[in-house]
């Protein structure tokens, strides 16, 4: 549990609360964002990860007797339908982004889409984050039912500075600072425009990592309270989510909230929305070259996103797919 999975989490909750809802979660510390007790909960456990964790999990739940598991994460997914399947609860598998999907670390993505596929006989209903994330799990077994969630944003109550629409532009991402996120990919459209935009990362991450933005020119924020993340990017005139993969980030719901102009990496969660992207190093620099001119079809496309995304991912449809999902269950 940490960061963008956290907002999920919680704001699943509070979309449900007609539901009891019990939470036994590892927190990340470094992806801590201060909403880990947010929610609603009836109870919370929060363990290290261990395998004594394990142990803990299966006492917590053979003492609540729960209608069902809504496990999220492909980290707790694997854990859960391995060592915990003899419980005979029925599990809902919500990944927030398929680790196979990674390309960091070659040949592990291909185990890691192995053991989804092995494991698939062990989830009643696979709840994607996307459209993207279900049709991908439609797509690697047919012994799961697959669900389509949307991840929202709650509101926030920040009064937000119009948007620049022509110069010196400020450029935000907010994340860990990983490969997932594609950093090296942001790093380097900040280095090409260093005359033209100032772009700043919010969060922190590797040293390796920090170290590469700051030569880009990228200015590095490290890790603060989610207030303090949202009031600097709702300072923000546009918002550029560089990820390589994702589910359906709520860093970029919260940008949509605090309405800043979204330029977007042409990945699934994206493009399944039909949502206007850019695919490489050169037309991202081409796309915020459009923008610093002030071109009116180069801010119309930032804009159309935001709307796009505003007018699908909201609590009320969260809601009602929660409630169809868990009355499977009771």
């Amino acid at each position: 549990m940490g960061a963008g999975v956290t907002t999920a989490i919680n704001s699943y909750v509070k979309s449900s609360s007609c539901f009891e809802h019990y939470l036994f979660a590892s927190v990340r510390t470094s992806d801590i964002t201060g909403e880990e007790e947010d929610a609603n909960f009836k109870a919370s456990c929060f363990v290290s990860r261990s395998i004594s964790a394990i142990k803990n999990f299966k006492r917590f739940v053979v003492e609540i007797n729960p209608d069902v598991l809504h496990v999220h994460s492909t980290f707790a997914g694997f854990f859960v339908r391995i060592f915990c399947w003899k419980l005979g609860v029925p599990v809902i598998y919500t990944p927030h982004g398929f680790s196979f999907l990674r390309d960091d670390k070659f040949g592990l993505s291909y185990l890691y889409l192995f053991l989804e596929r092995v494991l698939s006989h062990r989830t009643h209903v696979l709840a994607g984050c996307s459209k993207d994330e279900a049709s991908i799990a439609a797509s690697l077994s047919r012994k799961w039912d697959v669900f389509e969630l949307v991840n929202i944003c709650e509101p926030i109550d920040i009064q937000s500075k119009p948007a620049q629409r022509k110069g010196r532009l400020q450029v935000g991402m907010v994340g860990r600072i990983t490969n997932q996120k594609g950093y090296r990919f942001f790093g380097e459209i900040s280095k090409r425009l260093a005359d033209e935009a100032d772009f700043v990362w919010l969060g922190g991450g590797a040293p390796v990592g920090e170290k590469f933005l700051r030569k880009c020119g990228v200015k590095v924020t490290g890790w603060t309270p989610r207030s303090e993340v949202l009031k600097a990017l709702s300072k923000l005139d546009v918002y550029f989510h560089s990820a390589e993969w994702d589910g359906f980030p709520v860093s970029v719901l919260e940008a949509v909230e605090v309405s800043r102009p979204l330029v977007l990496r042409n990945i699934g969660p994206f493009s399944s929305e039909g949502l206007n992207t850019v695919t490489n190093v050169d037309d991202a620099y081409e796309e915020f070259r459009c923008l610093i001119r002030g071109e009116e079809s180069a801010w119309a496309r930032a804009d159309a996103n935001l709307s796009s995304i505003r007018e699908r991912h909201t609590s009320a449809r969260l809601s009602r797919e929660l409630v169809r999902l868990y009355s499977r269950f009771g």
